[in-house]
């Protein structure tokens, strides 16, 4: 696809998820990792992500 079509997805695809609740919304699975790593930390604090 090209690179418009792409962002323009994302965009869209961002709405909809954060529109719905989603407690974390990432564009590529690079960004999982900072995800998991606060997940991580909150749940070690007692906290529930």
């Amino acid at each position: 696809l090209p690179e418009e079509e792409i962002q323009r997805r994302l965009i869209k695809t961002r709405d909809i998820l954060q529109k719905s609740g989603a407690h974390y919304v990432i564009d590529t699975f690079y960004q999982l990792v900072d995800v998991v790593d606060d997940v991580n930390l909150q749940l070690s604090r007692g906290e529930r992500p």
